[in-house]
Protein backbone atom coordinates (compact mmCIF):
# COMPACT_ATOMS: atom_id res chain seq x y z
CA UNK A 1 0.00 0.00 0.00
CA UNK A 2 1.50 3.28 -1.13
CA UNK A 3 1.83 6.10 1.49
CA UNK A 4 -0.20 9.42 1.67
CA UNK A 5 1.48 12.26 1.15
CA UNK A 6 0.71 13.62 4.33
CA UNK A 7 2.29 10.35 5.97
CA UNK A 8 5.43 11.01 3.95
CA UNK A 9 6.00 14.47 5.43
CA UNK A 10 5.07 13.72 8.50
CA UNK A 11 7.45 10.88 8.66
CA UNK A 12 10.06 12.88 7.40
CA UNK A 13 9.60 15.75 9.72
CA UNK A 14 9.50 13.10 12.36
CA UNK A 15 12.91 11.94 11.56
CA UNK A 16 14.14 15.38 11.27
CA UNK A 17 12.74 16.37 14.75
CA UNK A 18 14.27 13.38 16.26
CA UNK A 19 17.75 13.72 14.97
CA UNK A 20 17.65 17.16 16.49
CA UNK A 21 17.16 16.05 19.68
CA UNK A 22 17.64 19.25 20.87
CA UNK A 23 15.19 21.06 19.08
CA UNK A 24 11.35 21.14 21.00
CA UNK A 25 8.21 20.79 18.76
CA UNK A 26 7.30 24.35 20.25
CA UNK A 27 10.43 26.04 19.15
CA UNK A 28 9.90 24.19 15.44
CA UNK A 29 6.16 24.88 15.49
CA UNK A 30 7.18 28.78 16.60
CA UNK A 31 9.52 29.05 13.66
CA UNK A 32 6.83 27.19 11.02
CA UNK A 33 4.32 29.83 12.21
CA UNK A 34 2.08 27.06 14.00
CA UNK A 35 2.08 26.00 17.78
CA UNK A 36 3.69 23.30 19.73
CA UNK A 37 0.03 21.35 20.16
CA UNK A 38 -0.44 21.79 16.38
CA UNK A 39 3.18 20.36 15.92
CA UNK A 40 2.16 17.01 18.11
CA UNK A 41 -1.59 16.93 16.58
CA UNK A 42 0.70 16.95 13.03
CA UNK A 43 2.76 14.04 14.08
CA UNK A 44 -0.17 11.90 15.06
CA UNK A 45 -1.77 12.89 12.26
CA UNK A 46 -4.99 14.73 13.33
CA UNK A 47 -3.27 18.10 12.05
CA UNK A 48 -2.35 18.58 7.78
CA UNK A 49 0.79 20.06 6.30
CA UNK A 50 -1.57 20.71 3.00
CA UNK A 51 -0.29 24.37 2.54
CA UNK A 52 2.26 24.62 -0.03
CA UNK A 53 3.44 27.56 1.55
CA UNK A 54 3.82 25.48 5.13
CA UNK A 55 5.58 22.16 3.86
CA UNK A 56 8.21 25.04 1.86
CA UNK A 57 8.71 26.53 5.33
CA UNK A 58 8.85 22.80 6.88
CA UNK A 59 12.08 22.24 4.84
CA UNK A 60 13.46 25.46 5.01
CA UNK A 61 13.95 24.90 9.10
CA UNK A 62 15.57 21.41 8.46
CA UNK A 63 17.65 22.50 5.69
CA UNK A 64 16.34 19.77 3.40
CA UNK A 65 14.57 20.21 0.03
CA UNK A 66 10.76 19.85 -0.60
CA UNK A 67 11.30 17.08 -2.84
CA UNK A 68 12.77 16.04 0.41
CA UNK A 69 10.79 15.77 2.22
CA UNK A 70 8.03 14.08 -0.43
CA UNK A 71 10.45 11.29 -0.41
CA UNK A 72 11.27 12.16 -4.18
CA UNK A 73 14.99 12.46 -2.82
CA UNK A 74 17.62 10.88 -0.77
CA UNK A 75 19.76 13.88 0.02
CA UNK A 76 19.36 14.61 3.43
CA UNK A 77 20.27 17.39 5.73
CA UNK A 78 23.52 18.74 5.64
CA UNK A 79 24.10 20.59 8.78
CA UNK A 80 25.70 23.82 7.14
CA UNK A 81 23.08 23.87 4.48
CA UNK A 82 20.32 23.77 8.05
CA UNK A 83 22.40 26.40 9.04
CA UNK A 84 22.32 28.83 5.87
CA UNK A 85 18.87 28.47 4.71
CA UNK A 86 17.47 28.74 8.60
CA UNK A 87 19.50 32.23 8.61
CA UNK A 88 19.50 33.55 4.81
CA UNK A 89 15.74 35.59 5.20
CA UNK A 90 17.63 36.72 8.14
CA UNK A 91 20.21 38.32 6.47
CA UNK A 92 20.48 42.09 4.85
CA UNK A 93 20.17 42.11 1.26
CA UNK A 94 24.23 42.67 1.21
CA UNK A 95 24.96 40.08 2.93
CA UNK A 96 23.24 37.77 0.77
CA UNK A 97 25.13 39.06 -1.50
CA UNK A 98 28.19 38.11 -0.56
CA UNK A 99 27.55 34.80 0.80
CA UNK A 100 26.15 34.27 -3.12
CA UNK A 101 29.92 35.82 -4.06
CA UNK A 102 31.65 33.56 -1.87
CA UNK A 103 29.45 30.47 -2.36
CA UNK A 104 30.29 30.74 -6.39
CA UNK A 105 34.15 31.65 -5.86
CA UNK A 106 34.40 28.13 -3.70
CA UNK A 107 32.71 26.66 -6.82
CA UNK A 108 35.08 28.22 -9.45
CA UNK A 109 37.95 26.95 -7.03
CA UNK A 110 36.45 23.39 -6.46
CA UNK A 111 35.51 22.93 -10.03
CA UNK A 112 39.35 24.45 -10.77
CA UNK A 113 41.24 22.11 -8.73
CA UNK A 114 38.84 19.03 -10.05
CA UNK A 115 39.39 20.14 -13.49
CA UNK A 116 43.86 20.41 -12.62
CA UNK A 117 43.58 16.75 -11.32
CA UNK A 118 42.12 15.00 -13.96
CA UNK A 119 43.97 16.65 -16.68
CA UNK A 120 47.43 16.05 -14.83
CA UNK A 121 48.66 12.37 -16.33
CA UNK A 122 50.05 10.20 -13.86
CA UNK A 123 53.49 10.70 -13.63
CA UNK A 124 55.99 8.48 -12.25
CA UNK A 125 58.67 10.73 -10.55
CA UNK A 126 61.44 8.43 -10.63
CA UNK A 127 61.20 8.69 -14.27
CA UNK A 128 61.29 12.15 -14.59
CA UNK A 129 65.29 12.78 -13.42
CA UNK A 130 65.96 16.32 -15.18
CA UNK A 131 68.21 15.69 -18.42
CA UNK A 132 71.45 17.73 -16.84
CA UNK A 133 71.41 14.49 -13.87
CA UNK A 134 71.08 11.64 -16.38
CA UNK A 135 73.98 10.45 -17.93
CA UNK A 136 72.91 11.76 -21.11
CA UNK A 137 72.45 15.00 -19.73
CA UNK A 138 76.21 14.78 -17.78
CA UNK A 139 77.81 13.62 -21.04
CA UNK A 140 75.86 16.52 -22.79
CA UNK A 141 77.00 19.72 -20.23
CA UNK A 142 80.99 18.05 -20.53
CA UNK A 143 80.90 18.80 -24.17
CA UNK A 144 79.23 21.96 -23.76
CA UNK A 145 82.20 23.42 -21.66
Amino acid sequence: MRQSVEDTIRGRVAELLAAQQDVKQHEFGRAIGRTGSWVSAFLAGKRHANDVRLVVKIARYFGVTVGYLLNESDRGRDAGAATLLATWDELLLPDQDVVLQLALSLRRRRDAATATQSAAPDLDLRETTPRSHSAAGRARAKKDR
